[in-house]
């Protein structure tokens, strides 16, 4: 392969090119074909011929034995009689002929045959094994052809070897000027195939110009391309299509990369100006210790707020790079469902929210990751919490079975503001937030995409169903595979009641 490579790359450029190889390959295509079909019609002409020597040679051995008289030895022809053109039959019936007795008395052979060079008594011999007359092809001195016909002939109770022959020059000229005319003939067809095929794929490939053109105009600002579809169905419009599909996601990728750009540098830029400004104001007006310290502690703050966001992009760039791989074994998802709220239970307090759950009363086993479930369920509680103001409430409800696509739901819910529709298709990207409503300036912005990702690496998704004033409920889909069934248990796992989260709940040992 890697020699065929290399010579195909020393060829000039013409050569090269799509265009020319389909040029040659049409015409390496037709000229096998034509030659193919010189070669049939040649045989075929050839078995005519052959066909045509054999019948004419065939009358003629019947007009042999019609004029040859057998009482004598050696046989000797009739009297001619007044017929007119007898005697011309007889002469032509004795210019190519040899007749001999079974014993190989030679009783009449003519000076034309005789100068036969490929004779032999092979032949006769062959002829005479036969059960019918045989056909053969035999040259003279200059090379002309002759067909003769050879074998046991029998007449009026007498048993001879007899051999006929009849030239082909005339015929063999027809054949021979056929064959050479054709393909005198096929390098110009040659040519002309060549032709037509130049132009046929110089149309066929002006689409495949039109992609690498528009693919060569494709950049960073210039991600409109599209190409019109030339309406025919065939694969180059499947092309276009594939073409313009992907067109379309590096847009939005484009977008989206540019506005997580814009998002991350302004997000990065806060904390680390607000540390500076902390440190500039110490050194130019504090005087006491304690003013330095209180500056420090508020710019190690910042500083701390810049690490966790650093470190929630690297996560989510190994995650989205697929260096971040899934550990799941067996756990019990009501024990990681408690272990959560009870470290949110501060942060509902503080804010005087009501935290609820609804569980199953037996346990929900599943093969898991632990530690990315929980950052997932830590996210969306914590997202609840920010955005519901006091004394609102937060519920989150674990169901599994049921024979649904998706047997493990778990849905997190508040009674806060609410998503307005416009925001919705954006919620999951990088550092989106949603401003202008009580918390929507706080976070990262970076907890529901990672949720996001940990739910489809998992083989489920996350449905959202919110309005304006109505809250917001986020449904985490999980795939019933990764549901362990648990023996010995009889009541329907899809009755959940209402378990009160305490603050007390212990953390399950790792």
């Amino acid at each position: 392969m890697t020699t065929h490579l290399s010579a195909l790359l020393r060829l000039p450029a013409v050569f090269r090119s799509l265009r020319m190889r389909l040029t040659l390959s049409y015409i390496l295509f037709f000229a096998a074909v034509l030659g193919s079909a010189g070669l049939l019609f040649e045989r075929a002409l050839d078995s005519m011929l052959e066909q045509q020597s054999e019948l004419l040679l065939r009358q003629e051995w019947g007009d042999v034995l019609a004029y040859l008289r057998q009482d004598a030895i050696p046989p000797n022809w009739l009297p001619h009689t007044q017929m007119p053109g007898e005697a011309d039959v007889v002469s032509r019936l004795r210019q190519y002929i040899r007749i001999e007795s079974i014993d190989g008395q030679v009783w009449e052979l003519s000076p034309k045959f005789n100068q036969l060079v490929d004779y032999s008594f092979l032949d006769h011999d062959e002829a005479l094994a036969s059960p019918g007359p045989i056909l053969r092809v035999k040259h003279g001195p200059k090379g002309e052809t002759y067909m003769i016909l050879m074998g046991r002939a029998y007449d009026e109770g007498r048993e001879f070897y007899l051999a006929i022959g009849v030239p082909v020059v005339g015929l063999l000229a027809i054949l021979q000027g056929f064959v050479h005319t054709y393909f005198l003939a096929v390098p110009a067809v040659l040519l002309i195939i060549g032709l037509f095929g130049w132009l046929i794929a110089r149309r066929a490939l002006t689409p495949v110009k039109e992609l690498a053109a528009a693919a060569g105009a494709v950049s960073g600002g210039h991600l409109d391309v599209r190409l019109p579809e030339h309406g025919t169905g065939d694969e180059l419009d499947t092309l276009i299509r594939t073409f313009n599909s992907m067109m379309e996601r590096l847009g939005r990728s484009f977008e989206q990369v540019s506005q997580f750009s814009v998002n991350a540098s302004h997000e990065l830029r806060t904390p680390i100006t607000a540390a500076r400004g902390h440190l500039e104001v110490a050194l130019l007006s504090a005087t006491t210790i304690e003013q330095y310290r209180d500056a420090i502690a508020e710019a190690v703050k910042d500083l701390e707020q810049l690490s966790a966001l650093v470190n929630e992009l690297l996560l989510l760039a190994q995650a989205e790079s697929g260096q971040l791989v899934l550990h799941s074994k067996c756990y019990d998802l009501v024990a990681l469902v408690e272990n959560v709220l009870s470290e949110q239970h501060g942060d509902a307090m503080a804010k005087q929210l009501q935290l609820d759950a609804e569980m199953p009363e037996h346990r929900c086993l599943a093969h898991v990751d632990r530690k990315q479930f929980e950052r997932m369920l830590s996210n969306l509680v914590s997202n609840a919490i920010r955005y519901t103001p006091p004394r609102g409430e937060v519920r989150v409800t674990l169901a599994f079975g049921g024979g649904m696509p998706g047997d493990i739901r778990l849905s997190v819910s508040d009674t806060g503001p609410g998503i307005a529709t416009e925001h919705q298709p954006h919620i999951f990207e990088y550092l989106y937030k949603v401003r202008g409503v009580p918390g929507g300036g706080t976070g990262l912005g970076l907890g529901l995409s990672f949720a996001l990702w940990t739910a489809r690496a998992h083989g489920g998704r996350i449905d959202l169903k919110s309005a304006p004033g109505q809250g917001s409920t986020f449904t985490v889909v999980l795939p019933a595979r990764l549901l362990v069934p648990e023996p010995g248990s009889v009541r329907s796992p899809l009755e959940t009641p209402t378990v009160a989260i305490e603050p007390e709940f212990k953390r399950p040992e790792k």
